[in-house]
């Protein structure tokens, strides 16, 4: 069986580490099943082959496109990069009262958007990681159509 590839993106300028541990027992409970690749942002564990603090613009996109699911911070360019190729993703946001940022503008932004699955805790994370295998099917379909007309939103307002 073919393990399901995740690409898991903290940003560039914060670690993430309730994140980055959510990642470390999903392939600890399912090694066989989920493969991780690691953007940290800053972590000591970057020796391993498959952790990297950061990525270029190419070799990120590169990831996301390689990628079944995304996992990401609540960071908008991150969560429009996967959207705009139709990934299935995950948006864990920094919450205040763990000090992971100096407001909760992440959980404000995430939010606001729809049909994206926000998970804050380990529960919703592990339910949305076992969705997808479910939602796959559909999942191309929906996302064309839908993601095809944010991308011409988009395209519309950097005119």
């Amino acid at each position: 069986m073919e393990r399901v590839s995740i690409f898991l993106t903290v940003g560039s300028q914060l670690p993430f580490d309730r994140l980055v541990g959510y990642c470390e027992e999903l392939e600890q409970l399912f090694p066989d099943k989920y493969e991780v690749f690691y953007q940290t942002a800053c972590n000591d564990k970057t020796s391993k082959d498959n952790y990297t603090n950061h990525l270029n613009m190419d070799d990120f996109s590169n990831k996301v496109e390689e990628s079944d699911i995304i996992v990401t911070h609540a960071g908008i360019g991150s969560i429009i990069t996967s959207l705009l190729n139709s990934k299935y993703i995950i948006v864990v946001p920094r919450e205040y009262q763990y000090g992971e940022h100096r407001n909760d503008h992440q959980i404000d932004t995430s939010l606001e958007l729809k049909n994206i699955n926000v998970a804050r805790n380990m529960k919703e994370f592990l339910n949305y990681i076992e969705a997808y295998s479910s939602k796959k099917a559909s999942l191309d379909i929906y996302n064309k159509a839908f993601y095809s007309k944010l991308n011409g939103k988009i395209k519309s307002l950097l005119k």
